[in-house]
């Protein structure tokens, strides 16, 4: 009769010990989905993320002269320098935004993320002497010097800025 419960009891064990192999992995697994999302943004959060020196370098031109002197500076070694239609459509935008909202004044970081070391993505506020317009660099490392490789701006904020950043509104 004792080795009968012994092999009972050898029975349930063996049935137990898969069960908590399963929940664990289940428990593992459960933990790296919840992560997950964490760890595809590679932790990015929204901060004060420096901008490449090309980005403040741009916004300084245009703040001490014009839109086209800018975009000189931020479309140097950029393959968006390269495309006429692309500087055209950019230098359309920034005259409007001129035209409508007078010279700008200064310009205001709001953020920016690292989303890897070599990317880099900054969000400003340009404020004119009559109104604002919001603009995201997208700026890559290159093999000697930092790169702009995307340029929008808008003078609506929802437009520019990513999703998880804007308020709620009511």
């Amino acid at each position: 009769m004792h080795s009968i419960d012994v092999c009972k009891n050898l029975s349930k064990i063996n049935l137990i010990i898969p069960i908590m192999k399963a929940t664990l992995i289940l428990t593992a697994l459960i933990g790296l989905f919840l992560a997950s999302p964490r760890l595809q943004a590679g932790d990015v959060t929204f901060s004060d993320a420096p901008a490449p020196a090309i980005v403040l370098n741009g916004l300084d031109t245009y703040r001490t002269g014009t839109s086209s002197a800018a975009l000189d500076v931020w479309l140097t070694s950029s393959a968006l320098g390269k495309a006429q239609e692309t500087r055209d459509a950019l230098q359309k935008q920034f005259t409007q935004f001129e035209t409508t909202n007078g010279k700008m004044l200064r310009f205001e970081q709001i953020g920016g993320v690292s989303p890897s070391p070599s990317v880099r993505v900054n969000w400003y506020t340009i404020c004119y002497s009559k109104g604002v317009a919001f603009v995201e660099f997208t700026s890559y490392q290159g093999k000697s010097s930092w790169i702009i490789t995307n340029i929008r701006l808008s003078t609506d904020y929802r437009d520019i800025l990513p999703a998880w950043q804007i308020p709620i509104e009511r």
